[in-house]
């Protein structure tokens, strides 16, 4: 399964397609190009965790990626620990897109950051 379906995540689905695997590519864009390369389209928000995660047990998928975008990684994170497939924890998925939480983290593990307030 590959989160994204846009000019940016086009290459990572022809690749998967050369290495001859069969493809879900998710996409909240009906037109995504990167439709046209995958095996299956599924029409969802790459950002919505509950349905790619249904999506992805109803697929029996073996992987989930994503490319070129940094919110999926949550989606990315969540199916993979749920699903006992391969993949980043959660806790990395949100420090790698919150950046409060990745500077806050990044100085506690002593390396240095600008100046940062988190504001709301």
């Amino acid at each position: 399964m590959i989160l994204g379906a846009s000019v940016l995540q086009t290459p990572g689905i022809k690749k998967a397609k050369e290495m001859d695997l069969e493809i879900f590519s998710v996409d909240m864009d009906p037109s995504a190009e990167g439709f046209e390369f995958a095996d299956h389209q599924l029409v969802i928000s790459t950002i919505d965790i509950p349905n790619i995660l249904q999506a992805a047990k109803e697929c029996k998928i073996d992987g989930i990626m994503t490319l070129a975008t940094d919110m999926p990684m949550r989606a990315v994170a969540t199916v993979a620990e749920e699903m006992g497939l391969v993949g980043i924890s959660v806790n990395s998925a949100l420090k790698a897109t919150n950046k409060a939480m990745m500077r806050v983290c990044l100085k506690e593990n002593g390396v240095p950051v600008p100046d940062f307030y988190k504001v709301s």
